[in-house]
């Protein structure tokens, strides 16, 4: 297992927040979507968990929380800003669309262009600031024959985070097998596991 850590001070915070509000209008998150990120308390951790599936965004202020996903040619984005006291995460599945945005969450959150917008500007929105953002990613992994879309999201994430100058703390990206990820917002910590074929790991 890869422990990829920073090296922040942690700040706790003692209310969470995962509200998305687009423009002018109030929406809860992730409440809206139907099958928004799972909530359970992880035993081997001994840590409240969340748990993203594909096309899913979380941001919170709860520090002492766990955040965690599995990734194949997907991308996860492990966010944080450790002054604010604020972290996320999401898991987009294709690098971009030009379709505009729409109250359509979960298509949008499926590609790499709104999910980094929206999980970015979360962020901001709730008291981070765009120097002090520590950004990690993580996935693009070419699991399947054919299209290579992991190569592709991988590629994209980079250029989408270079011309925004918008420095990576740390990334595991490429490879042919799947990640399975652990993020711990009050340090800025990430155990990483690769996976075989059949997701074991």
């Amino acid at each position: 297992m890869t422990r990829i850590k920073s090296h922040s001070p942690p700040r706790k915070v003692l209310r969470g927040d995962s509200a998305y509000q687009p423009e002018g209008k109030r929406r809860s998150w992730p409440e809206d979507l139907s099958d928004g990120p799972s909530h359970y308390f992880s035993q081997k951790f001994q840590k409240n968990a969340v748990k993203l599936a594909p096309c899913q965004l979380y941001i919170t202020n709860i520090l002492d929380e766990m955040l965690e996903t599995v990734l194949g040619s997907c991308v996860a984005a492990c966010i944080r800003d450790p002054l604010a006291g604020i972290a996320g995460i999401n898991h987009f599945m294709l690098p971009s669309t030009p379709a505009p945005r729409s109250d359509d969450l979960m298509t949008m959150l499926r590609y790499g262009n709104h999910s980094m917008d929206l999980l970015i500007e979360g962020l901001l929105r709730r008291g981070a600031r765009r120097e002090r953002l520590e950004i990690k990613i993580f996935g693009g992994a070419n699991v399947m024959p054919g299209p290579v879309v992991g190569e592709a999201n991988a590629d994209w994430v980079l250029q989408y985070l270079q011309e925004r100058n918008l420095p990576i703390a740390a990334q595991h990206l490429g490879g042919n097998l799947p990640r399975s990820l652990h993020y711990f917002p009050a340090t800025g910590l990430v155990l990483m596991q690769q996976l075989d074929s059949k997701g074991e790991q």
